[in-house]
């Protein structure tokens, strides 16, 4: 796997987009400290930093609105500089994949293009399969 990279979960509104990435960071935390640069874990989007195996992890939970999900990207490489993988949304068209792929381009990432289960009498149990399946894949 490259130095730097971005896992990126493509999906349509209430997909569980969100809800996965919550499961990751969940995971990634267990254990592990982490800093909220916005929201919380327990509700909401939210971005994270934690670290894990000498690897600084970023999670950005929003993904839905280009122009906003833009300023969260800004906020982060205002904040952090030395980022080695950065887990992330969007949705399957539109502003959103744009700005994903500016970003990695104008920062050298990666960008790996994913997406979640979708199931609604599962999707909490898929969430977090697919969860689990980002950390042992990526972490």
């Amino acid at each position: 796997m490259p130095n730097k990279t971005m896992v990126i979960l493509q999906n349509k509104a209430n997909s569980g987009k969100t809800s996965t990435l919550r499961e990751l960071a969940n995971i990634l935390t267990h254990k592990n400290t982490y800093t909220a640069l916005e929201g919380n874990l327990s509700k909401g989007d939210f971005i994270i930093k934690t670290s894990y195996k000498s690897k600084t992890i970023i999670i950005i939970s929003m993904g839905d609105i280009d122009t906003l999900l833009e300023k969260k990207y800004k906020k982060v490489w205002d904040e952090y500089s030395n980022i080695d993988i950065i887990f992330g949304a969007c949705r399957t068209k539109g502003g959103t994949i744009a700005v994903v792929k500016e970003q990695a381009k104008d920062k050298g990432f990666d960008v790996i293009w994913t997406s979640t289960y979708k199931n609604k009498a599962y999707q909490a149990n898929l969430n977090k399969k697919r969860a689990n399946e980002l950390f042992n894949g990526f972490c």
